[in-house]
C-alpha cells in the first residue's frame, strides 16, 4: 500500500510539474508571437527573420513559399520597402493567439490577424490567419513553417471578379 502511495505522489508531481512546463512553454511561445509583431509593426526585416529556424519556410497570402531565412529576410525586405497609403500607419495586429504543444520541442500556433496600411490598391485592411509550426532549437522557439490563409470576404470577392482573378464559370 505504502508503494502505491509513493507512486501516486510521484505521478502527482510529475503531472503537476509537466503541466508547469507546459504552461512556461506557451508563454515563451507567445511572447515570441509578440515579439514577432512588434518587429513587424517596426519594419525590421533583419529582426524577422531571427524569428525563423535557418531551415524554416513561409507561404505569403498568395501561396508564394519562401525556403530558408535568407529568402524570407528578403521577402520581407520588398514588403517594407512599398510605401503604405499616404497619411496610413501599416501595422499587423494579432488576435486570439492558440497555442498547442504537440512535444516538448514542437508547438503548432494558430493567429488571427489583420494588415493595415500596406496594400493601398485594395483598400481596406488584409485579414486572415497565420498557421505557424514552431520549433524549440537550443531552448529558443523558432518558426520552422508559416502559413498564412485569407477568408474570402465580401470585399475580397469583389476584388478579385473585378481583376479577373476567380475562375470564370
Amino acid at each position: 500500500m505504502k508503494t502505491l502511495q509513493i507512486v501516486g505522489l510521484v505521478a502527482f508531481f510529475w503531472v503537476a510539474g509537466a503541466s508547469g512546463l507546459v504552461a512556461d512553454e506557451e508563454v515563451e511561445i507567445r511572447s515570441r508571437i509578440v515579439a514577432y509583431q512588434n518587429a513587424w509593426n517596426a519594419g525590421e526585416a533583419n529582426a524577422l527573420a531571427a524569428f525563423y529556424d535557418e531551415q524554416a519556410d513561409r507561404a505569403n497570402n498568395s501561396g508564394k513559399l519562401f525556403r530558408r531565412r535568407a529568402e524570407i529576410r528578403e521577402h520581407y525586405r520588398k514588403v517594407f520597402a512599398q510605401s503604405p497609403p499616404s497619411g496610413e500607419e501599416r501595422k499587423l495586429t494579432y488576435h486570439d493567439i492558440t497555442v498547442r504543444l504537440v512535444s516538448a520541442d514542437a508547438a503548432v500556433v494558430d493567429v488571427d490577424y489583420e494588415v493595415s496600411g500596406i496594400r493601398a490598391a485594395i483598400g481596406f485592411p488584409v485579414q486572415g490567419r497565420n498557421t505557424v509550426f514552431m520549433i524549440n532549437r537550443d531552448g529558443t522557439w523558432m518558426r520552422a513553417a508559416h502559413r498564412n490563409s485569407i477568408p474570402l470576404s465580401p470585399d475580397c470577392l469583389k476584388l478579385c471578379a473585378a481583376n479577373s482573378f476567380l475562375p470564370k464559370q
